[in-house]
C-alpha cells in the first residue's frame, strides 16, 4: 500500500511475563489510513496455538507465513456464498482450512538476503526495493504506534 498511515490506536502492556521485561507482551493496534482502509495487528506471547505465524486477511484471500512456510488460502473469487447467520459464528461462509495453496519462493536466510540485495545495489547501480523513504515511514508507523499505546490515545501522522 502507497499510502501513508492516517492514525493508529491500540493498546498493549506486559501483563504476562512479569519478569521485568520492557517490551510489551501483548499488543493490540488498529491502523487506519486516508482512503478508509483499516488493518489490525495483533502480538500475544502468552499464547502458542499454531506457534508462530503473521496472517494477512483480504477481500482476494488470506496469506499465512510462519518461520518456514507460507500459504495463499483464495477467499472464492466475487461470488459470495449465503448461509444461515446464527450470530455467533458469524456472516460468512467458512473457507475450508485445508484448501491453502504453497507459496514457494526461492530464498535464503533474511539477514544475508539483505546483505546480498545491498551489494548488488552498489555494485549494479540499482535503487533499493526499501529505501531511505520506505525506512522513514516504517519509522513514523512505529512512532505512531508507541505514541499511541504510551499515551492511550489515537495517534496522527505527524506533520514536518
Amino acid at each position: 500500500m502507497d499510502e501513508l498511515l492516517n492514525q493508529v490506536m491500540g493498546v498493549g502492556g506486559v501483563d504476562y511475563w512479569k519478569d521485568g521485561r520492557e517490551t510489551y507482551d501483548n499488543i493490540h493496534l488498529i491502523y487506519s489510513y486516508p482512503s478508509g482502509v483499516k488493518t489490525t495487528f495483533t502480538c500475544l506471547t502468552s499464547n502458542a496455538k499454531d506457534g508462530y505465524q503473521i496472517k494477512i486477511l483480504g477481500d482476494k484471500g488470506t496469506i499465512v507465513l510462519d518461520y518456514k512456510k507460507a500459504w495463499f488460502f483464495p477467499e472464492g473469487g466475487k461470488k459470495k456464498k449465503l448461509g444461515i447467520v446464527d450470530g455467533v459464528s458469524g456472516a460468512t461462509a467458512k473457507w475450508d482450512k485445508n484448501s491453502g495453496i504453497p507459496i514457494t519462493i526461492d530464498h535464503i536466510e533474511p539477514s544475508e538476503q539483505a546483505l546480498i540485495d545491498f551489494r548488488d545495489n552498489i555494485i549494479f547501480n540499482k535503487k533499493p526495493i526499501s529505501d531511505v523513504t520506505t525506512g522513514v515511514n516504517a519509522a513514523i508507523c512505529v512512532q505512531m504506534v508507541l505514541d499511541a499505546m504510551y499515551g492511550n490515545k489515537i495517534a496522527t501522522k505527524p506533520v514536518f
